[in-house]
């Protein structure tokens, strides 16, 4: 809600901006080459001693400069009508030739103290000043933060030309930076699209994306809003200014919110709490710029260390805690914001100290953050869509599973046999056949529904199909007993899991055994599972076997065991339990003593 409120104010003081422009006052020039110039005489700071300048650079403190005031000749003439330029960085500025005011502007972009200082373009046309004319250039701070680098920036820029001429010539120098902010847009747009609608195409949601596209998409607008050039198009310096602000305080508020969906745990409550105090922050600064108190340029003197002290302390306490647990997603989203990290703190460090925020360092640090994020995409895309590819075949051979399973439990020799007994029975015991009849085709009719359930199915019908595949084995075989000792049937798992189980004790442990033995099906509840046991006292492998998860054996385990036996039923039962249900199946044998299968389901 606070960071929706920061939405709604910014909006509403970029519309005000706009609208209480005082303009740009660089656009009413003559006609010209822009020609560099420079003040050859002296200088004081404040109202200290006079001394002399050497080119741009004063000697003094890098911050609390509250005046510059150079006095000298120019490099060259400017003709009268010429445009003198100047590039003013939240300063006021008066120009005087032989002790005559010949320009003056207050420093502030708009009227009121909540106007943001000029950062961008001035001028006044020339009134003829020659090379032997005394000209001198007062400088004084319009915010409540000053550093000699606001100072330097001016009188390095100095130029004379007109508006057009000037254009070209900061089109011309600062064109790769306008590149490559344009480019960075571009790329926030793109990951904005795939972030909101790149399931449609194939690309699978991921956690921060559309927080990590915004911060690329407010890079690229504070990018492409650098104060070189801006208002020589866009000439409402109020504006531009809060453009320029807003993205900068936003981007940690996106870089934040990205690492929260990315991290867990008690590292996510304090990144909450710290967007949480981040949004406090911004969301009171525009209430006091609305207010008419205070400008935003003047609250980010205390928003910048804040919101790079918070971001540092959120991304590496972000990068610590992915380099102890070595989770791979985590990893590739602190290479993601590292460098834009390390691009802030640079930023706002130059702006802290020098005055002057270059851009180079925080614009290289967003590419490369888009990039690596690309990549990062590109990666979890990929891997995705791997995932997907071996669902498929999981489910494939699910389908695939589940036919082999019913096949095998119709052999012709089965159907044979039980119709056989069921031709006895009409002459000897009609009723009797009668209840074969009833039990084989209910026997039929569970393994022709095993086919087409896709889905884990309560224990108490797997039980029934148990007892009918029993009632007519036991015709066949009356020395073989069945008992079933039930302690546990409220859960679920895959069709023909237990009948197959039993079909393998009495065929391969039992059947040939002259006093016949005992298949014993048992349920119990275990530790967050349910546990079913088919176990027989029949002969057992010719070795001793202890198979933890026969899901993880080969599949031809058993029959390096006894090639006399085709032992498709358990594999094909272990995979549909893991498939299906998530658990195991294991067995245990040991010659003369029979076998013992384990079926784990999760609850």
């Amino acid at each position: 809600m606070l960071v929706l409120l920061v939405v709604v104010e910014s909006f509403a003081v970029l519309v005000g901006s706009w609208r209480g422009d005082a303009g740009n006052p660089a656009f009413d020039g003559a006609v010209g080459e822009v020609t560099m110039l420079s003040i050859e005489g002296t200088y004081r700071i404040d109202d200290g001693e006079w001394r002399s300048a050497d080119g741009s650079s004063f000697d003094a403190a890098l911050v609390g400069v509250r005046s510059v005031t150079v006095r000298g000749r120019l490099s060259c003439a400017v003709p009268e009508g010429e445009r003198v330029n100047l590039r003013l960085s939240s300063t006021s500025c008066v120009v005087r030739v032989n002790g005559t005011e010949a320009f003056s502007f207050d420093g502030r972009s708009g009227a009121g103290p909540a106007s943001e200082p000029m950062l961008g373009w001035v001028g006044f046309a020339s009134s003829g000043i020659t090379e032997s004319d005394l000209v001198e250039v007062e400088l004084r701070s319009a915010s409540r933060w000053s550093s000699l680098g606001d100072y330097e920036l001016t009188f390095r820029t100095l130029n004379a030309g007109d508006a057009d001429s000037l254009r070209r010539a900061m089109t011309q120098l600062f064109f790769p930076m306008f590149a490559c902010g344009a480019a960075v847009l571009c790329a926030g747009v793109v990951l904005l699209l795939v972030a909101s609608l790149g399931h449609l195409i194939g690309v699978p949601k991921e956690r921060g994306g559309m927080l990590f596209a915004c911060y690329v998409l407010l890079g690229g607008v504070w990018i492409i809003f650098c104060f070189d050039y801006v208002t020589l198009f866009i000439p409402h310096p109020q504006f531009t200014a809060t453009v320029s602000l807003l993205a900068q305080d936003a981007m940690p508020l996106a870089l934040v919110g990205y690492v929260i969906q990315r991290s867990v745990g008690t590292l996510r409550r304090f990144a909450r709490i710290a967007l949480a105090a981040m949004a406090v922050v911004e969301a009171t600064a525009i209430a006091l710029k609305t207010a008419g108190v205070c400008s935003l340029f003047d609250a980010n003197i205390l928003i910048v260390a804040l919101f790079v002290a918070v971001e540092i302390a959120v991304v590496g306490a972000f990068a610590v805690h992915a380099v102890r647990s070595r989770n791979r997603e985590m990893l590739e989203a602190v290479v993601v914001v590292l460098p834009c990290t390390v691009g802030s703190l640079l930023e706002a460090l130059s702006f802290l100290i020098w005055g002057v925020s270059t851009g180079f360092a925080l614009t290289a640090g967003i590419a490369v953050s888009a990039a690596f994020r690309f990549v990062a995409l590109y990666a979890y895309a990929r891997k995705q869509a791997e995932l997907a590819e071996r669902a498929r075949r999981a489910e494939q051979e699910l389908v695939q599973s589940r036919v082999a399973i019913t096949l095998s439990q119709i052999q012709p020799h089965f159907l044979y046999n039980a119709l056989t007994t069921i031709q006895y029975l009409c002459t000897e015991d009609p009723p009797l056949a009668a209840r074969t009849v009833d039990d084989f085709a209910r026997y039929l009719r569970g393994n022709m529904d095993s086919l087409t359930n896709d889905r884990p199915i309560p224990f108490a019908r797997e039980l029934d199909h148990l007892r009918h595949y029993t009632a007519i084995e036991q015709l066949r075989f009356p020395q073989i007993a069945v008992e079933l000792d039930v302690g546990e049937e409220r859960f679920l798992l895959p069709a023909l899991t237990v009948q197959p189980l039993v079909e393998n004790a009495i065929r391969h442990g039992l059947r040939n055994r002259a006093k016949g033995g005992t298949v014993t099906v048992s349920t119990r509840s275990g530790e967050g599972c349910c546990l079913v046991c088919v176990c027989d006292n029949g002969k057992g492998f010719e070795r001793a076997l202890d198979v933890p998860d026969i899901a993880d054996a080969p599949p031809d385990f058993a029959a390096c065991l006894d090639p006399t036996r085709s032992h498709i039923g358990l594999s094909n039962v272990a995979f549909r339990v893991r498939s299906m249900c998530g658990g195991s199946v294991s067995l245990r044998s040991r010659p003369g003593e029979g076998c013992r299968v384990t079926v784990t389901i999760p609850r």
